[in-house]
């Protein structure tokens, strides 16, 4: 899957793509769509560091 696939599977622009390839934040809903769309938890998506 390209960048351009997923932007079109979860419906999103391409900032967001581009916001996510560069280690950015990006809203809830486009981390909920992605789970959706791979059929995993939010946990299996994101990591948290401590800073």
């Amino acid at each position: 899957m390209n960048k351009s696939d997923l932007q079109d599977a979860i419906q999103t622009t391409p900032k967001t793509i581009a916001r996510m390839s560069k280690n950015e934040n990006v809203s809830m809903v486009t981390l909920s769509r992605i789970c959706d769309y791979f059929d995993c938890e939010i946990e299996d998506i994101i990591d948290h560091k401590k800073s």
